[in-house]
This record gives structure tokens, sequence and C-alpha cells, in this order.
């Protein structure tokens, strides 16, 4: 997981400063500027949710074994929560918690990821619709501009 987070930090970097070889950015019109972006480079999937520059970083899924459907998903989680870690993830009408594991990013951001299969329901509904909700509010919305990208990704992916 640490690697993941290493290579997701190394990639965000290096496609900010000298773009991302395979990397296609989609910007949405959403108020709070943040987008997908979803770059195939190194051999592994990786879809960001994020702002310009690559900050804020919301929320990372990767696969790194392609066709396998098995996803991480990482968030940046400031305050530690009661209990063990967890992600909720719901996508219309369907939810899912998923045990989840603590690592601090290099930059000392406190992270949570967790492994959920991209055929999941909650993953099924987010390719669909491009509709994501990761806690118990919203910081992912529908971002249907950037659709394609989330498809692509989860072609890739197996899902």
């Amino acid at each position: 997981m640490t690697r993941t987070i290493l290579l997701i930090l190394a990639l965000a970097l290096a496609g900010c400063s000298h773009g991302v070889k395979g990397a296609a950015q989609t910007q949405s019109a959403l108020a709070n500027g943040l987008s997908w972006t979803y770059s195939d480079a190194g051999g592994v999937e990786v879809l960001t949710y994020t702002g310009p520059g690559f900050e804020p970083l919301a929320l990372t899924i990767t696969c790194a074994l392609a066709r396998t459907a098995e996803l991480e998903i990482s968030h940046p989680q400031p305050t530690a929560p009661e209990g063990p870690p967890r992600l909720i993830l719901s996508s219309g009408k369907t939810k899912t918690t998923l045990l989840a594991t603590e690592s601090k990013a290099p930059d000392g951001t406190r992270m949570i990821s967790a492994m959920v299969n991209a055929r999941d329901p909650v993953m099924r509904d987010f390719r669909a619709t491009g509709a994501l909700t990761v806690g118990e509010r919203e910081i992912v919305v529908n971002s249907g501009t950037a659709l394609p990208e989330i498809r692509k990704f989860f072609d890739a992916c197996g899902g």
C-alpha cells in the first residue's frame, strides 16, 4: 500500500511538471475545481479526483494488475475515526462499507485505503454514472464530462 501511495504521488508530480505520457485529463464544470484524471503510465492504472496541480488530492483509485478487477481506493482523512478505519462508498442507491488501513503519505498526510472489486455494485454504478460519494457527505460529485475516462479506467482494470 505504501508503494501505491508513493507511486500515486510520483505520478502526480510528474504529471504536474512534465505531463504524464498516456494520461488523459478531463475538466468538469464543478464549482470546487476538482476533476478526474486517468493515467495508465508505468503499467499501473490510476484514476484520481483532484484539483489543479494535484492539490488537493481528494481520492485515488488504482489497479496495479490489469484485468484483475481488484481496486485500491485511497482517501486523505485528516482526523482519526472512532473505531477501525473504514471507507463508506455510495453511488446512486447502492452503498458499501469497506474496512480500511491507515498510512502516511510522504508529505505526512494521513491516508486511509481499502480494497474493492471493480464489479462491486457501487463501483458498477460509479462506472455507469460518474457519481461517487465517499463518507457521509458527497465529496466526489457527478462529473459526466469525465465519464469516458472513468470507463477507460474500468475497462483496463477488468471492471
